[in-house]
């Protein structure tokens, strides 16, 4: 059971907006929240700022932000509002923050399951190994063979990263399931299963043929 639905025992009248500002809401002030508290718990829940789910209650805020003459984007977390702009500002989003409160994610406890593959993370990065990177192409061989990270993100949006995240690299062959998956999205299985097989083809490792007769079209 979530932290929000246990509210909502105590009022069930009252909105998932005017739970969470009670729930996030200072102590000290009752009648204002930090950003910074709620977004915190928000984030925990495996969601992200860049999500584009949340584009309209982080353009809510920064414009809120701007209003009162803050410097840049960067400092939402600084925001104090009262009970009524702080709903303004979540609402187009409140149904999917609801659902990450109410922790219906398909990795509830989100946090618990991240600090383990932080774990395993470090285990690896422990690691000593005396082999070399690929050296048959290029782009792989120039690689820096200490770097190492860790991206994850599950089928609700939850995202985490750790370590070497940023650095740029080739994927290779890796970009054909991820085609294949922007292809189905796109055209529909129905569609692509006409011209793209689902198993292996047992051809050699780019063999540039289009039919059995071994033709390439050249």
């Amino acid at each position: 059971m979530s932290f929000l639905d246990c509210g909502e025992k105590d009022s069930s009248a009252i909105s998932v907006e005017d739970l969470l500002f009670d729930i996030f809401k200072q102590t000290d002030k009752p009648d204002s929240l930090l950003m910074g508290d709620f977004l915190s718990g928000l984030w925990a829940t495996g969601l992200r700022s860049t999500d584009p789910r949340l584009s309209e209650t982080i353009s809510n805020l920064q414009k809120i932000q701007h209003d009162l003459g803050k410097e840049g984007p960067g400092n939402i977390e600084n925001l104090r509002l009262n009970r009524a702009e702080f709903k303004a500002a979540i609402n187009e989003n409140i149904v999917l923050m609801s659902r990450a409160f109410r922790r219906q994610f398909v990795i509830p406890e989100f946090e618990e399951f991240t600090d383990k593959i932080d774990k395993f993370y470090y285990t690896c990065k422990a690691q000593e190994d005396s082999g070399k990177v690929a050296a048959y192409i290029p782009q792989l061989e120039r690689m820096n063979p200490n770097y190492w990270g860790v991206s994850l993100c599950t089928i609700d949006g939850q995202r985490h990263s750790i370590g070497d995240v940023k650095v740029p690299f080739t994927i290779q062959s890796c970009s054909k399931p991820l085609t294949y998956a922007i292809a189905l999205n796109e055209l529909g299985s129905e569609v692509v299963h006409r011209y793209v097989g689902q198993e292996p083809s047992g051809r050699m490792f780019n063999e540039l043929i289009l039919d059995y007769n071994k033709n390439d079209g050249r």
